[in-house]
């Protein structure tokens, strides 16, 4: 990505919102949205993004021109281009923390938990997303506590620490029952499983995704499932395997 010093700055019209945004967050979220606006062309979006990094130069807003730096690495890892996602993220890092930007930091730090995870390197990915932990809670985002407890469990389960895994996973399933979130209430269900199945204690894992596949199956449709019942049947697979019932593992497998 190189800054194009010649480009325009940003339309007033954006300049007004983003001026009259009450918190970072809502500034973020303005030019985020301004340059989403721009994602049919990738050489559009990258002058967009050069224009907003001039605009902000100018006006010595180091704070924003980090957070546009981090919507870059975000294009980074939707192109699945996963080591210019950290060689864009982490020489930010430490402004971040000493200005205590929450805003840069929450994407900062799931950007290098996503880059981490890609290369498998899940200590630190697991690292990463536990920073996440406590802004959700100083923020109040029970939502998002809810998801990185799950993301953490899921991680735990393909780093083989199954007892870790088990103990997000339950933390997910409590949250998400206190939330009367069902669809949420089947991924962690899925999640706790998975991680029985990695301890090899298959008896345990069974009746969890029995429960996980009837929950989404009854809270999700095709359209709004996500994947998440082809996961679960993926998972069942992994546990005929384990369990030597190879008719029912092919079975899972090709549904």
């Amino acid at each position: 990505f190189v800054i194009d010093v010649h480009s325009q700055v940003l339309p007033d019209s954006i300049v007004k919102k983003y001026n009259a945004a009450p918190t970072p967050g809502k500034k973020y979220n303005c030019i985020l949205r301004y340059l989403q606006s721009f994602s049919h062309s990738d050489s559009l979006w990258n002058v967009k993004a050069s224009e907003a990094i001039r605009y902000f130069n100018m006006h010595n807003n180091e704070t924003e021109v980090d957070h546009i730096t981090l919507m870059i690495a975000g294009k980074f890892r939707a192109k699945g281009d996963y080591e210019s996602v950290l060689s864009t993220t982490f020489p930010l890092l430490s402004k971040l923390a000493e200005n205590r930007d929450t805003t840069g930091l929450w994407q900062a730090y799931f950007l290098m938990s996503a880059g981490y995870e890609h290369f498998k390197n899940y200590k630190d990915a697991i690292a990463y997303l536990k920073k996440l932990l406590p802004i959700h809670v100083a923020k109040g985002w029970k939502a998002g506590l809810l998801r990185t407890n799950l993301y953490i469990g899921q991680l735990y389960s393909d780093a083989l620490m199954p007892d870790s895994g088990i103990f997000y996973a339950q933390k997910a399933m409590a949250m998400a029952g206190e939330f009367r979130n069902d669809t949420a209430l089947s991924v962690a269900l899925v999640t706790l499983a998975d991680n029985y199945i990695v301890k090899k204690e298959y008896e345990l894992a069974l009746p969890f995704l029995r429960k996980a596949l009837r929950l989404r199956l009854a809270t999700t449709t095709p359209s709004t499932d996500g994947g998440v019942v082809n996961y679960i049947y993926d998972s069942f697979s992994q546990l005929f395997l384990g369990t030597k019932q190879y008719d029912s593992a092919h079975y899972y497998a090709h549904l």
